[in-house]
């Protein structure tokens, strides 16, 4: 026998091991990032702008809470001490700081350009935004606004004066647009524009939609992406590939996200965390589950690396103090393996991700991953999804939980999907907790689903007869009478609003009578012809939950006689106190009381993770959790947690404003008798909406095609009645 033949598996056997054993051990041992937060000067209000020169000598433009003054503050020993070195405020020679916004951009060397804009929202008393050079002293000398007038579309026009961003690119050229988003170079010494650089037909997408390093400007155009060379004062580069991967995220992005370039590479923050642009890719540049913030509770101000590549995050949080924090890459980090929990939604929400986001900062040993049934822009249907989520559960992989909204929750419990929650979570069984909402879906007395918040449609008038309508019939009735006109844009809006309050509730279960369906067709079609435009409608597109319509907005400004809407917040009420010549009511049908079940949370009977799961609802239902606030988040099921925050409620001030009129609203502590009525009345909310997306989108579909005439009243009758039969029987 050959001796020799047998070492060559022997010696694959050993290497296969060594190989294998080294991959263990690398998985064991992966670099991450280490957070260490900066101390600021006492007193911050808000940070314009930070930066690391070249020189690096760190440098923080904030406002002074107590006077609103801007001041200039440098450390030279990375951040452990600050001294103020000069107030721009005062080089500008602003007497009212209070009044203005000072949006300051440092340099690499340490000089900055500074645009001064107005805070009001009434254009009449607006005054033009000014745009100042400011050497390394402190010495402010202000740009003489020399730019062309404005070529852009009417659709596109803002402004012919200095947009809020400016930005320093050498020693002689300043980067500046107007608010139309024109882009220029403009000589700091001779106010001369040297260049455009997007011009008319491709304006900055918004001011901020852009990057600089060195002499490279990259800019994100209403059109094209583009990479400027201000050296040679020519294009290098359009529609780059991993610029529009930037263009794209910005656009999609729910917070003004803030840029920067570095080393060739894009860095993006917004709600979703600090991401990195690079060769044609994203790629997660900082995980959410290394900051000690939520990043969707806070608004970016600047990404800055040092010379070290140590990464610099300035944040500014709303009614709290901002903060700095700096990342450092350490290796060999040890990942502890990790529980995962998989949660479901059926389309984006980012209240749902909020929520996610505070329990991974409470819980760092289970890591949980949010799948969005529905994806932004995607091409699947709500039908398709239902039997992707459907399927998926039946043939073993399920989520761990599920948010319910916009599904049909009782078909979920009576087929057994969903495990029995009220046996082990304590939290449900809170004396405190609004038990008419906490019972929504209860079935021979077990819970298998739980709203943790809740919302409340009402209806805003002059008339009160409208206010109280107690049937469609009747509302239907009143916008007639009272000749109501329905805005363009409000139609879809009002019909999701009148299906989910004045439609049968046993729509969510398909078996609605065909008189009923007759019924809602006519009165929407009554509704229609009291639509201005007469257009086609949009209808097929609507989803639930529904979202703020801004008819709170519309009737605090006087412009119309009917507005529909939703409280999903407790500042809300506040706002609704200054109600001048309308008033408000919760929708209420007979005897009964609306609200709208939201965040409706179960946990799937297949789960393998038990114990989390448990312990992710039980958060979900805590104090702690109860207090998180969101736009469309919902209300607390916890009356004291609620009842708590109405008195918390403090004087403030909220500027409003649409196309054709602004207020200034004084908000006030809200009177005991105001949050005693409006928890009582929560108490007595004893219907809960039309919540069923799959039978709001049949019922959507065909009222579309009705109203725009392509099919008959008959047939639209037709087709509701017996999609919906089928879906019954299914």
């Amino acid at each position: 026998m050959n001796r020799n033949a047998l070492k060559i598996p022997a010696i694959l056997i050993c290497v296969t091991f060594v190989m294998l054993l080294c991959c263990a051990c690398g998985s064991g041992d992966q670099s991450g990032y280490e957070e260490r937060e900066i101390s600021l000067p006492e007193g911050c209000d808000n940070i314009w702008d930070f930066n690391v020169a070249d020189d690096g000598v760190m440098r923080i433009a904030v406002t002074e809470e107590e006077t609103q003054k801007g001041y200039v503050w440098e450390s030279r020993n990375r951040g452990e001490s600050w001294e103020r070195s000069w107030c721009y405020t005062d080089a500008m020679h602003i007497t009212e700081p209070e009044k203005v916004d000072c949006s300051l951009s440092f340099s690499a060397k340490g000089n900055a350009v500074c645009t001064v804009s107005d805070r009001s929202l009434d254009e009449s008393e607006c005054m033009d935004t000014r745009c100042f050079y400011m050497d390394f002293q402190g010495n402010a000398k202000e740009l003489s606004n020399v730019m062309p007038r404005s070529e852009v579309s009417e659709a596109l026009y803002i402004g012919d004066g200095f947009s809020y961003d400016s930005r320093i690119i050498d020693s002689e050229n300043l980067l500046i647009s107007n608010e139309s988003g024109e882009t220029y170079l403009l000589n700091e010494e001779t106010n001369e524009i040297t260049d455009c650089i997007l011009n008319s037909k491709n304006p900055l997408y918004s001011p901020g939609a852009f990057m600089v390093e060195g002499d490279q400007i990259y800019l994100l155009g209403v059109g094209d992406v583009i990479q400027y060379n201000s050296k040679e004062h020519a294009v290098e580069k359009k529609n780059d590939k991993t610029l529009e991967l930037v263009k794209k995220a910005y656009v999609n992005s729910d917070k003004v996200a803030v840029l920067t370039a570095y080393k060739g590479d894009f860095y993006f923050f917004n709600e979703d965390g600090l991401k990195r642009f690079s060769d044609g890719k994203k790629q997660t540049f900082i995980p959410k589950k290394e900051m000690s913030f939520v990043p969707s509770e806070v608004y970016g101000s600047s990404i800055a690396f040092d010379q070290k590549d140590q990464v610099y995050l300035a944040i500014n949080r709303d009614g709290d103090s901002p903060q700095l924090f700096c990342y450092k890459q350490v290796s060999n980090k040890s990942q502890k393996e990790k529980k995962r929990l998989e949660v479901y939604t059926l389309q984006q929400d980012e209240d749902v991700q909020k929520l996610v986001d505070y329990y991974q900062k409470e819980n760092p040993g289970v890591q949980v991953h949010v799948t969005v049934g529905i994806e932004e822009n995607g091409s699947m249907t709500v039908d398709d999804a239902i039997k992707k989520l459907n399927a998926g559960m039946m043939g073993g992989d399920s989520p761990d939980i599920l948010f319910l909204d916009g599904l049909n929750v009782d078909s979920y419990v009576e087929n057994h999907m969903l495990m029995r929650l009220d046996e082990d979570i304590e939290e449900l069984h809170t004396e405190s907790n609004f038990k008419n909402i906490i019972d929504t879906y209860e079935w021979n007395g077990e819970l298998y689903a739980v709203p943790v918040r809740f919302g409340l449609p009402i209806i805003l008038s002059p008339h009160e007869d409208i206010v109280n309508a107690k049937t469609g019939m009747d509302f239907i009735n009143k916008m007639e009478e009272h000749q109501i006109k329905i805005g363009e844009y409000d139609f879809a809006n009002d019909v999701r609003f009148y299906y989910q309050a004045f439609v049968d509730d046993k729509t969510d279960h398909g078996t609605i009578d065909r008189k009923d369906v007759q019924e809602f067709l006519k009165n929407v079609k009554r509704m229609y012809d009291l639509e201005e435009s007469q257009d086609n409608v949009h209808l097929s597109q609507l989803m639930l939950p529904p979202q703020q319509t801004g008819g709170m907005i519309g009737s605090l400004l006087g412009n119309s006689s009917l507005e529909l809407d939703y409280i999903w917040q407790p500042q809300e009420i506040q706002m609704a106190q200054q109600l001048k010549d309308s008033t408000y009511g919760i929708v209420t049908s007979g005897q009964e009381t609306y609200y709208i079940p939201r965040m409706i949370v179960g946990i799937s009977a297949a789960t393998k993770q038990e114990k989390e799961s448990k312990d992710f609802v039980s958060y979900l239902l805590s104090r702690q959790s109860q207090k998180i606030t969101g736009e469309a988040m919902g209300l607390s099921i916890d009356e004291s947690v609620l009842e708590d925050t109405l008195h918390n409620l403090k004087l403030d001030q909220a500027e409003i404003a649409d196309e054709n009129a602004s207020r200034t609203l004084r908000l006030q502590e809200l009177p005991e008798g105001v949050v005693s009525d409006f928890l009582q009345s929560v108490g007595n909310a004893d219907r809960a909406t039309n919540n069923n997306g799959t039978i709001m989108s049949i019922f959507m579909k065909y009222t579309e095609k009705y109203l725009n005439g392509e099919i008959s009243y008959e047939k639209a009758v037709k087709e509701i009645s017996d999609r919906l039969r089928l879906y019954a029987y299914e």
